[in-house]
């Protein structure tokens, strides 16, 4: 049987600690979301309360798979990028949707029809920065 991890309270520290343990990239979805390769944590306070849905986090998996599967046999190298370009993609759909329909209200699967306009709002601004 696998280990099983349960946190009441995680912080970016524990975040870090778990990424090492399990050798992987942990994405912790909360008001703030961590992201740690276990050598390196970020915060990202983007995002919405719409995206405390059910299936949300599948969508966001979904995103993160996709950015991934774009690097091909050299994904594992980029899984920190992707998990951070992701959770930013994911958020950014969230706050689409809070600008049209308010905060309350939103299925995992209406994030889908705005990943698109959320990619092409991210590279747009990487382009002008």
């Amino acid at each position: 049987m696998g280990n099983v991890w349960c946190f009441k309270y995680v912080s970016g520290n524990s975040v870090e600690a778990l990424a090492q343990a399990l050798g992987c990239v942990v994405v912790l979805k909360s008001s703030t979301t961590h992201i740690s390769n276990g050598v390196e944590t970020i915060q990202d306070d983007s995002g919405s309360v719409v995206l405390a849905t059910g299936g949300s986090g599948d969508v966001l998996s979904g995103i993160i798979a996709g950015l991934l599967s774009q690097f091909g046999v050299h994904c594992v190298e980029h899984l920190l990028q992707a998990a951070v370009l992701g959770v930013r993609v994911h958020a950014l759909s969230g706050e689409l949707f809070a600008s049209e329909f308010g905060n309350s209200g939103m299925l995992a699967t209406d994030l889908l029809d705005r990943i698109p306009k959320a990619i092409s709002t991210l590279k747009k601004v990487s382009v002008t920065r």
